[in-house]
Order: C-alpha cells, then sequence, then structure tokens
C-alpha cells in the first residue's frame, strides 16, 4: 500500500551574477574549500569531503572507465534491447 514518506524537498536556482562577481564567488568558495579541509581530521579519518565532492570525483571516474553494473542489470539492459531489435547496438 502506498503511504506518504513525510518526506519534502525543496530546489532553488539562484543566479550568482545577480549578488556578486562570479570571479568573486568562485574565490570565495574555493577559500571555503581550502579551510574545510584544512580542519584537523578526527581519529580513524583521511580526508574531509565537501557536499559534491564525492559525487564529482565519481563522475571523472565513471566517465574514464565506464560504469560497473551488476550482471542482473546488464542482463536486464539485454533482454530490452532484445525485445526491440537492439542487441548489436550493445557495447557488451
Amino acid at each position: 500500500m502506498w503511504q506518504r514518506s513525510g518526506c519534502g524537498h525543496l530546489m532553488i536556482a539562484l543566479d550568482i551574477s545577480a549578488f556578486q562577481p562570479l570571479d568573486d564567488f568562485v574565490a570565495r568558495m574555493e577559500e571555503l574549500i581550502q579551510e574545510t579541509k584544512a580542519v584537523p581530521l578526527a581519529d580513524g579519518f583521511e580526508e574531509i569531503f565537501y557536499p559534491g565532492e564525492l559525487e564529482a570525483r565519481n563522475e571523472q571516474e565513471n566517465r574514464k572507465r565506464g560504469l560497473c553494473l551488476p550482471d542482473d542489470t546488464l542482463a536486464d539492459l539485454r533482454a530490452v534491447a532484445q525485445s526491440h531489435g537492439l542487441q548489436s547496438l550493445l557495447p557488451f
């Protein structure tokens, strides 16, 4: 049965250049990142990540090496491609 999750989402897009020159903003963000990463690490941790950093690293790696998909996902993609006569276009 379907139930509400009680979760809400809000997305806002702002034109930074309407508030300050874009170069100034970029410089401020770089400074903030450097300050954040310079904080002493807690025991057992090797690095501090800023929001989106892991995702950016993963995207860069995925673009270089490609995605590793589970076997069942690959099988599903093959089945869909075959059902539409497109299996010859698959790289796997």
